[in-house]
């Protein structure tokens, strides 16, 4: 009985869908409120959840049109100014492809975030070391 009720619910890709969208969501409405460090946690957080849907077939082009504005839509202005500034998004017909490359530009934002907070906690320790 135990293992027909766990197969109910895990073996239907339906709810498993389910469980991811809404975890997707959560993570658009819990960083609408964007704070500095909050961008690692949304890049994880969003590809963990864009690679479980694909995994469940769901991030088709039909999907990413609906995923792409959702997860546009939580970035923080600063970040969201520069990734329409400097992307190729009007030549690119595939949403999915534009999701694809929302992602990427997430992922050099963080690694540059990153490398940049190493530089300056570096710098301010130099400096400490002066006085």
């Amino acid at each position: 009985m135990a293992i027909d009720s766990s197969e109910f619910r895990f073996g239907r890709d339906d709810l498993l869908i389910e469980y991811n969208v809404r975890d997707f969501l959560k993570l658009v409405l819990n960083n609408l409120t964007y704070e500095t460090n909050n961008l690692i946690s949304l890049y994880d957080g969003m590809g963990s959840q864009l690679r479980a849907l694909e995994t469940l077939g769901v991030a088709t082009d039909n999907c990413a049109a609906m995923l792409y504005p959702l997860l546009e839509s939580c970035l923080p202005e600063e970040i969201l100014r520069t990734w329409k500034r400097n992307s190729k998004i009007f030549i690119i017909d595939s949403v999915k492809t534009r999701l694809d490359e929302l992602m990427e530009f997430l992922e050099r934002a963080v690694e540059n975030g990153e490398k940049i907070s190493l530089a300056t906690n570096i710098e301010m320790r130099n400096r400490k070391k002066e006085f």
